[in-house]
């Protein structure tokens, strides 16, 4: 179901029909709470290039800790992951990836996020919070073409958990 609602969103927005206001519908209202349940956003590449969707679609609460802790984080704590996975796209395998969690975008503070190679578990790059509530960034240029990557969103404490809004694109 989630790959067909993925899908009409974005033969919808390829089509013209609807502006950058539209928001992609989202029946997550429980964490990806498991490596091995990582939700694939593989059809949301690129759907909202700018990332102006203004909708906290997933969230950490009720999120455990399932993987390692991300080498640039300020605190080498994990309280909680959401796990996410992606099949790396042509024509070049980059991939941009936004936590945002300002605002509308989210409720969550001091996010942390990693990109994890095919193993999920070997680091390619990470992005930590230096505020109580900053958007997190990863672009990451060298990945497979066909290859399955993950990544994972956490925070370092419970207290910290809530809402965001993810956005992954194949440009830098």
């Amino acid at each position: 179901m989630k790959k067909l609602i993925a899908a009409l969103s974005c033969a919808l927005l390829m089509s013209g029909c609807c502006n950058e206001d539209f928001i992609i519908p989202s029946s997550n209202t429980n964490p990806i709470d498991l490596r091995a349940d990582a939700l694939d956003v593989t059809d949301l590449f690129d759907v909202d290039p700018s990332c102006s969707t203004p909708n906290p679609i997933y969230t950490s609460i009720g999120a455990t800790p399932d993987g390692g802790l991300g080498s640039c984080w300020l605190e080498q704590t994990n309280s909680g992951d959401v796990w996410f996975k992606f099949t790396a796209q042509p024509p070049y395998g980059y991939a941009s990836i936004w936590i945002l969690v300002d605002g509308p975008e989210g409720t969550q503070q001091f996010p942390q996020l990693v990109l994890w190679d095919t193993d999920g578990v070997t680091e390619l790059a990470c992005d930590g919070y230096d505020g109580e509530v900053n958007d997190l960034y990863i672009f990451y240029g060298d990945l497979v073409i066909g290859e399955v990557y993950y990544f994972s969103v956490s925070v370092a404490d419970d207290a910290f958990k809530g809402t965001f809004t993810m956005c992954v694109t194949t440009s830098d």
